[in-house]
């Protein structure tokens, strides 16, 4: 929802101020599964860049249906 009204540098913002939330209340070392649409990408690495020490992986789901969880085809 955030994205969609604010700016490429708020969106980024909004994301570290998350993550150095994130970060303030984990034990250290702790790992945070983060996800994110391909489409802010560059705002979540720029935002993880400002809080976190190192980026340890990134996982792509290739997902081969549009939507949300499993559709059924339509039988007649």
């Amino acid at each position: 929802m955030a994205s969609g009204e604010m700016s490429e540098s708020q969106f980024t913002a909004f994301l570290s101020s998350t993550y150095d939330l994130l970060c303030e209340y984990s034990t250290d070392g702790s790992i945070h599964q983060i996800c994110m649409d391909w489409r802010h990408m560059r705002e979540m690495l720029a935002a993880g860049d400002a809080n976190y020490a190192e980026l340890k992986n990134v996982c792509i789901w290739n997902k081969t249906e549009c939507g949300n969880g499993h559709v059924l085809p339509l039988q007649a």
